[in-house]
């Protein structure tokens, strides 16, 4: 049986640009986030909490074609395959697959908003896919976490990413939001809401969340609204203004 492509994607880090490094690092770490990679002296590190891993790199977006703030970063898969079967759907990468000297190798993508995905795997991660449980769901105490993103053509966005392999989970082409996953990944996609990103945990004790974090020491901009369907909302933003939701 064929494997399909999103059998071969591998680990994703959500990477964004920020300012400082250790300012970051201090802000999701109070969140409950805990550092598994990186360097804060060389300006980037890699956090986790639940089934989000958030990649923090100074000055990020001056290496984009775009100015991109953010990136998928998709690590340990079959770089050569994926970028093989991309391409037979159509799509064309920016970067073409570069293979690695010792194993391994990178390739690059825009996605039909401009959104960078780099497909990366190191000699070390070779055996990544072996040691990842893609279909087992990591949820932390804050809820399960969406990365959401405001597309311009939600139908294009949608087919992109499926062509990725990912599956409808939720949500409504007619509304103007469709949420698609495969495992520890789930993405949220948005037409005209205007927000870049989002970083939306869902599902959790909202009040005791938010009392938490207040306890240790993060602002929240709203608190506990009580929204039209029922459900319960906090916001707060990260040092660089990236948007953090909790919904139940």
């Amino acid at each position: 049986m064929k494997t399909m492509i999103s059998e071969k994607l591998g680990r994703l880090d959500l990477c964004i640009d920020i300012k400082n490094v250790k300012i970051s690092y201090e802000f999701y770490k109070n969140m409950g986030y805990e550092m598994v990679e990186g360097n804060l002296e060389e300006g980037w590190g890699v956090m986790e909490i639940g089934n989000l891993r958030l990649g923090l790199y100074e000055g990020m977006s001056k290496y984009d074609e775009f100015g991109n703030k953010i990136s998928l970063n998709f690590r340990g898969g079959k770089v050569k395959e994926i970028t093989e079967e991309i391409i037979d759907h159509g799509y064309s990468f920016y970067k073409k697959f570069n293979e690695g000297k010792k194993g391994g190798g990178n390739s690059s993508i825009y996605d039909p908003n401009g959104v960078s995905l780099f497909f990366d795997t190191a000699p070390p991660e070779i055996d990544l896919l072996d040691r990842v449980q893609l279909n087992n769901i990591t949820k932390s105490d804050l809820g399960l976490c969406d990365i959401c993103f405001d597309v311009e053509d939600l139908l294009s966005t949608i087919k992109f990413y499926t062509d990725l392999g990912l599956s409808k989970i939720d949500g409504s082409e007619d509304e103007g939001w469709i949420i698609l996953g495969q495992g520890n990944l789930r993405l949220s996609l948005y037409q005209g809401n205007g927000k870049d990103l989002t970083i939306n945990f869902r599902d959790g004790n909202i009040k005791a969340i938010t009392q938490r974090l207040k306890q240790n020491g993060l602002k929240f901009n709203t608190e506990n609204i009580q929204e039209d369907d029922g459900t319960i909302s906090s916001m707060m933003v990260d040092p660089d203004g990236y948007l953090i939701y909790f919904n139940s």
